[in-house]
């Protein structure tokens, strides 16, 4: 039994290590929503007003603050 938890937590550990790496989203315009998401996927204001998808009312659009235009 206690082979069997040593194995199972080297393959736990095995899985966690090579684990994928999460892209760094870095967009200028970030949507507020009424339930206080935030959501910077957008290029420019204008895209951010235009988003279709369906977020409540009084959501609105704003400068992300994390921004970094050196980063692609």
């Amino acid at each position: 039994m206690k082979k069997l938890m040593m194995v199972g937590l080297a393959v736990s550990a095995t899985i966690v290590a090579f684990d994928k790496a999460h892209a760094y989203v870095n967009y200028p315009w970030c949507y507020i929503g009424d339930n206080r998401g935030i959501d910077c996927v957008f290029s420019s204001k204008q895209q951010c007003a235009a988003d279709g998808r369906n977020r409540g009312f009084g959501g609105q659009c704003m400068r992300n603050p994390n921004y970094n235009p050196g980063l692609p």
